[in-house]
């Protein structure tokens, strides 16, 4: 690995970004216990998308963010 390789390191991990550097997944290994199926990966990635798009649908049709609604000014 050239010295500068993860100069670009907090871009991977904070942004997002995956060309910034190579991603070390040596931390996160250790936090993963069950051996699922991709099949069990998608199903709960459907699942929680969902949710949690409902959730944001909700806020939406209350036009209610943070406590704020849209005609609320910013000081």
């Amino acid at each position: 690995m050239a010295p500068n390789a993860l100069k670009g390191i907090r871009d991977v991990y904070f942004h997002g970004d995956m060309e910034a550097a190579p991603a070390l997944a040596g931390q996160s290994a250790g936090l993963i216990d069950p051996v699922k199926s991709a099949q069990q990966i998608i199903e709960e990635t459907v699942v929680q998308f969902f949710a949690i798009t409902g959730r944001l649908g909700g806020l939406a049709s209350a036009k209610a963010f943070g406590g704020r609604s849209p005609n609320d000014r910013l000081e």
